[in-house]
């Protein structure tokens, strides 16, 4: 037996037989189990969920931190130690954006999301958020990574599922959709920007670890 193979049985001895159910269930996702994943987002999602808004106190801002947290997480599974248990870590990454959340929201301009929606031009959510002229979430979908983005944007809430779907795979423009789900225009508009906000948080940490 390897040293490493070794310091890994020992680190799991350690837990508890929950614990080690999840490192059963993260060797298997990072065998290309995809339900493996699933099985633990349905484990956690709950209980994280309830965490996140304790701290960020809304109810579609600790939805969209949720989401991001797996994200990263499941981004970041190799790098995972079973030294600690799975959920610890895991709810660290959510506490840690729930606070850095707080912190950008303190430092946020006044200017309401109602600016940008009464804009005349439909600019790319990259030149609101990030100031390119590209947008991050087409180019992702464009390479090979996009099987990720496809899994992120299955758990997104079913209105912004929609429109993403709508917008990206479909290529419909905001009037298309809105006329094509019974709203308005700006609706459709907010929807898009939550959605890809919360898209391109995931990408940017897809990006970072590259």
């Amino acid at each position: 037996m390897s040293a490493d193979k070794k310091n890994n049985e020992e680190d799991k001895s350690n837990l508890s037989s929950k614990a080690q159910e999840d490192i059963e269930l993260i060797n298997k996702a990072l065998s290309g189990d995809q339900s493996a994943y699933e099985k633990l987002l349905k484990k956690y999602k709950y209980s994280l969920y309830a965490t996140v808004l304790r701290i960020v106190k809304t109810k579609d801002v600790a939805e969209d931190i949720v989401l991001e947290t797996f994200a990263k997480a499941f981004l970041k599974l190799s790098e995972y130690s079973p030294k600690f248990a799975f959920s610890t870590w895991l709810f660290k990454i959510g506490v840690n954006k729930s606070i850095d959340y707080l912190r950008n929201k303190k430092n946020m301009p006044t200017s309401s999301i109602d600016e940008y929606l009464n804009q005349d031009s439909e600019s790319t959510f990259s030149a609101q958020i990030a100031s390119q002229e590209k947008d991050p979430i087409q180019e992702l979908l464009n390479e090979e990574k996009i099987t990720f983005i496809n899994f992120v944007v299955e758990k997104l809430s079913p209105r912004y599922k929609r429109v993403i779907e709508m917008y990206y795979y479909k290529d419909m423009s905001c009037e298309e959709i809105a006329n094509e789900i019974n709203s308005t225009v700006n609706n459709v508009k907010a929807e898009l920007f939550r959605a890809r906000k919360v898209l391109y948080n995931i990408i940017v940490s897809m990006k970072r670890d590259q």
